[in-house]
């Protein structure tokens, strides 16, 4: 009690002014303890908002490099089926893109693991693209040999059928021209096929074509034994010699 009474009395017997400004400086204390307080917690909120705004980042990041993969090979595979140089154009746009998305997320992305996938997933880009250049060059080489090969000789070998159906008919031959001209239905179904075959590369082109091949080669066994000894023979042997 006596210790109360005398820091009561302590208190009491102080000049106005005193008491005043030890008043003040406890209302200071109170205030600068509640202004920490409050700026440790803004700071705290302010990085957890950096935070979640670094992770909605990098979720449009990588929702952004999905979709641009995705197209990028849409793109590839249309060109790889079609051949139409247009999507080679396309192609490139979406790899631009996915360049410039994949440098951002590589800065951007902070976790380790997902940083070394990120660069995992760069490595298997570039891979895909030097796979794409190969399949540009393989086409453009492909179309000048369909150009300079295959679409002469097919156009001249249309010729020699022309001219040996004919021939036969106007020899009466019903029976060699009907061989003729199914010989000729089995070229030209083989000939497509050989240009879907190097367009697609499956397998079932692939077995269209070998029975295509197949077949002709039956009718020229009949037209073979049809012609000899005729006025036939010479046009038979060039186009015998055309499909060789």
């Amino acid at each position: 009690m006596s210790d109360r009474n005398g820091l009561t009395s302590l208190l009491v017997d102080r000049k106005i002014s005193t008491k005043v400004a030890l008043g003040f400086a406890c209302v200071l204390v109170i205030l600068g303890t509640v202004s920490c307080m409050a700026y440790f917690a803004f700071i705290s909120s302010a990085e957890r908002v950096l935070l979640y705004s670094q992770r909605v980042a990098v979720v449009d990041i990588a929702r952004d490099i999905d979709r641009g993969f995705i197209s990028l090979r849409h793109f590839v595979r249309e060109y790889a089926f079609t051949g139409v140089a247009a999507n080679i154009d396309e192609a490139k746009k979406e790899e631009t893109s996915l360049r410039g998305l994949i440098q951002r997320g590589l800065t951007e992305i902070k976790n380790p693991e997902r940083h070394r996938r990120l660069e995992n997933f760069s490595s298997v880009f570039e891979e895909y693209l030097k796979n794409f250049v190969r399949v540009i060059a393989w086409t453009q080489e492909q179309g000048k040999s369909i150009q300079s090969g295959l679409d002469p000789l097919g156009d001249a070998q249309r010729q020699h059928f022309d001219a040996l159906i004919t021939g036969l008919t106007a020899a009466n031959d019903t029976v060699a021209t009907a061989v003729a001209n199914e010989g000729l239905k089995h070229f030209m179904l083989a000939r497509l096929g050989v240009n879907k075959l190097l367009a697609r590369q499956d397998a079932a082109t692939g077995a269209a074509v070998a029975k295509s091949f197949g077949d002709l080669d039956m009718n020229l066994r009949g037209l073979d034994a049809a012609t000899k000894g005729t006025a036939m023979r010479e046009a038979f042997e060039q186009l015998r010699m055309g499909v060789a």
